[in-house]
């Protein structure tokens, strides 16, 4: 678990970055696009299907306030068929690379490769989750709450760090009710109010 130093070095990071992540990346990394063209041409597809999507996992940070590079791409699609879906994207540039619960598509436009997953692991779909969807440049994210959770599931100390960081960036417009609820669900409630605490928020 994180210590209080840990918290107090959180503090200072995320008010140092001025509130603008996505500035803050373009002046320290200017060569890192997090949304690069790959993503979104797949988000657009998606979208002209009108399928439900996110794009999710590390690769968005900036996009919830935390200045990080991380390079993989993720999306989770809710669909009954990916056979069909993966004609679909076939027609427009895409080959599949692998198949299992992980499918891995390459955008032959781009030769950038792509991770597809049948729904935002370790989260599961649900209304609620699909009702809040944040749309944001265009594209479809998990809600600030969601994503949260979705750190905290993975566990690792580095993730905690990291989703202690887009609490306190996001601390002023936080659904803290449904926060909790989703957190009781996934049985992360106690570790959650622990963050809450030592922030302050």
């Amino acid at each position: 678990m994180l210590s209080r130093r840990d918290y107090e070095r959180i503090i200072r990071e995320m008010d140092s970055v001025g509130g603008d992540a996505l500035a803050y990346l373009r002046e320290k990394s200017p060569w890192f696009d997090v949304l690069e063209p790959s993503i979104i041409r797949l988000s657009d597809i998606l979208s002209r299907l009108n399928l439900t999507y996110v794009l999710y996992g590390l690769r968005v940070l900036p996009l919830y306030g935390v200045p990080h590079i991380f390079r993989d791409i993720s999306f989770a699609v809710k669909v009954e068929n990916f056979a069909e879906l993966f004609q679909k994207l076939s027609d427009e540039g895409f080959t599949k690379l692998s198949s299992n619960d992980e499918n891995i598509l390459l955008d032959l436009q781009d030769n950038r490769s792509i991770h597809l997953f049948s729904r935002p692991k370790p989260l599961n779909w649900s209304d609620e989750l699909i009702e809040r969807l944040n749309k944001r440049h265009d594209i479809n994210l998990l809600s600030v709450e969601d994503y949260i959770i979705y750190l905290l599931l993975l566990g690792k100390i580095s993730h905690i760090e990291l989703a202690a960081k887009v609490l306190y960036v996001n601390r002023s417009s936080l659904d803290r009710e449904y926060l909790r609820k989703v957190a009781v669900n996934y049985g992360i409630r106690e570790i959650l109010e622990k963050i809450l605490t030592e922030l302050g928020i």
